[in-house]
């Protein structure tokens, strides 16, 4: 069993995750999250002095003894790029991708720490190697070391923060993509990086535009102080609240200047790619900025790319003693720490370290210690030893021949009855149909039960109550409108279990498939148009999410979760004549979209193992 610890540590806060291997399955045992004092901007003492503070409040809550650590820097000021190579290996590689380095850096390499990683797939005879190198300031990692060193962290890997969240989502979140090209935009308080991955290759580039800018965008559009700012930014989630249109207001310009930001970096990507058509399929959506009202929405419509939010674990667990529904709450932010942990525990995609080669020695000299005075007592004892056993050696053998001639005999007798017992596989296979049935009977009961739930379906009725609007008044109008609009109609929902297809690594599942057709009144955009997005993310917010919050002791992923729009229809098709007669439209009666909703829910829970 071997454990470690990964350090996310930045200029607005330290977050730790701890994770445990066993056999092969990774489960996360211990984590935290501790943020500094929230300001505009904050110099070096006052980071020193925060980070002290934040890392001495979390030795008094965990124990790191044993473990190994692993920490990203504070800074960005990484250089990286891809080469390829001609064909060689060991240290003649070594020093051919140095030269390559040398060519591309723009200060000397006796300045920097640097190291490479070979890109490993299948060459053809005579085909080029791809390697990826990092180079950073010596004089930057001894700062930060120095700061590690006065706070008593003994690191073992330094690794910098985009390469540990592309080591988590290779390690995680891989499985569920289907080896599709995706991008990574985390957008934290002091830096964002955009990391693009192409299958084997991965793109890093840190962007202008950071969480800050978001927070000071508010705090100067709604005049609030900072931290007050930063709380709606993360905060404000509902867009039927006061704050909502707002936000957008202040940060819409902020998020223009985002959104081009990646289009002019997946632009220069797709201009260095020799030839090959490269196209990306999702913005998996990191850091706590991202949390912005409007957000994910405005980056998909810009980008026309699907975005998604993480908000499950796919391969890796989370232990019993761990809170998992804090954990997965805290996921966004989270992908950092839990890649270099898994680098720790040898499990990671990108194994490059950058902590100085001369402390990896004595390191690895410090190891050999122990070792080193045991072979020397024992160069010591052994003489003695042999001296003193030797007048026992014949009466050792003695026995030792009696105890072999006992072993013989018991392996014998072992031997018959294992030939009587050894063929149960038949057995075996019809106690486990057996205890197959009637597993979850009641979860098509549970299901319908959560959806009986849903606040979307809870009050059928659009009228208010008694003496809340006088009746026929404009308010009254105005309030059966919106509420008109807050609705869903449940049309036909059908569930259907079934056994997954084997596939390569994936083992078979037993699923509950739940297909629901839902109305609900078409949102339209400002010249009137039906507005598909704005619908689909309504019955995502209202039905979808909502849903999956009820049935989460199923460990459904968002990922498992379909909306189609189909088409549109008269609302007096949901509706008795009566009913439209009292509802407040003058003209055209208002037309609702069938949304058709699809969800696969996993029977059988417990640990996936890591292939």
């Amino acid at each position: 069993m071997k454990s470690a610890w990964g350090f996310d540590i930045s200029k607005s806060s330290l977050k730790a995750v701890r994770l445990r291997l066993v056999e092969d399955i990774i489960e996360v045992v211990d984590f935290d999250v501790i943020e500094y004092p929230a300001t505009a901007s904050r110099d070096e003492d006052t980071f020193n002095q925060d980070f002290r503070a934040a890392y001495n409040t979390f030795r008094g809550r965990h124990k790191i003894r044993g473990d190994v650590i692993v920490v990203s820097p504070p800074f960005h000021q990484v250089f990286n790029r891809f080469v390829s190579v001609p064909p060689a290996k060991g240290e003649r590689l070594q020093e051919i991708i140095k030269y390559e380095a040398q060519q591309h850096l723009p200060f000397a390499i006796e300045e920097v720490l640097w190291s490479y990683q070979k890109i490993e797939r299948s060459y053809k005879a005579g085909e080029e190697i791809e390697a990826v190198f990092f180079a950073v300031k010596r004089d930057l990692i001894d700062g930060f070391i120095k700061l590690l060193t006065s706070n008593s962290i003994k690191v073992d890997i330094i690794q910098f923060a985009p390469v540990a969240l592309y080591n988590y989502i290779m390690a995680d979140y891989s499985v569920v993509s289907g080896g599709k090209n995706l991008i990574l935009l985390d957008i934290g308080t002091n830096n964002t990086n955009l990391i693009l991955i192409e299958k084997d290759k991965f793109w890093i580039r840190n962007l202008p535009i950071v969480g800050n800018d978001i927070t000071k965008a508010i705090q100067q559009k709604l005049e609030i102080p900072f931290e007050e700012a930063e709380r709606l930014k993360i905060n404000t989630t509902s867009k039927e609240s006061p704050e909502a249109a707002k936000i957008y207001g202040a940060t819409q310009n902020i998020l223009k200047d985002l959104a081009s930001e990646i289009h002019r970096s997946i632009g220069f990507y797709k201009s260095t790619a020799s030839g090959r058509s490269v196209t990306f399929d999702k913005i998996i959506l990191m850091g706590n900025a991202s949390k912005t009202i409007y957000f994910e929405e405005f980056v998909s419509q810009r980008l026309q790319i699907a975005t998604v939010r993480l908000s499950t674990l796919n391969r890796l667990t989370v232990s019993d003693n761990v809170n998992r529904i804090e954990f997965l709450n805290k996921l966004q932010g989270l992908g950092v720490a839990t890649g270099l942990a898994l680098q720790g525990l040898e499990t990671a995609s990108n194994k490059i370290n950058l902590l100085p080669p001369e402390i990896i020695q004595l390191r690895t000299a410090a190891r050999r210690k122990p070792f080193i005075a045991a072979i020397a007592v024992l160069v010591i004892l052994i003489p003695l030893l042999l001296h003193l056993s030797a007048r026992d050696t014949l009466n050792q053998l003695t026995d030792a021949n009696q105890q072999v001639q006992e072993v013989l005999d018991n392996k014998k007798k072992i031997a018959k009855n294992y030939e009587k017992i050894k063929d149960i596989s038949d057995q075996t296979q019809r106690l486990s149909s057996l205890s197959g049935i009637g597993h979850k009977r009641d979860v098509f009961l549970q299901v319908l039960n959560s959806i009986n739930k849903l606040s979307v379906f809870a009050n059928p009725s659009v009228a208010p109550l008694k003496g809340y609007i006088e009746t026929g008044s404009d308010e009254d109008d105005q309030y059966l409108r919106e509420e008109e609009l807050k609705k869903i109609w449940l049309l036909e929902i059908k569930m259907s279990r079934f056994i997954t297809a084997e596939k390569p690594g994936v083992p078979k599942k037993d699923v509950i498939s739940l297909e629901m057709v839902c109305g609900l009144v078409a949102k339209q955009k400002r010249d009137g148009e039906f507005d598909p997005v704005a619908s689909h993310s309504f019955v995502k917010t209202h039905l979808v999410r909502p849903l999956l919050e009820l049935l989460a002791e199923f460990n459904i992923s968002e990922t498992d979760s379909s909306v189609d729009m189909i088409d549109a229809k008269p609302i007096s098709e949901l509706k008795t004549n009566a009913e439209i007669k009292q509802l407040p439209f003058e003209e055209e009666e208002p037309k609702y979209y069938r949304a058709q909703v699809k969800i696969q829910i996993p029977i059988y829970g417990g640990t996936v193992k890591i292939r």
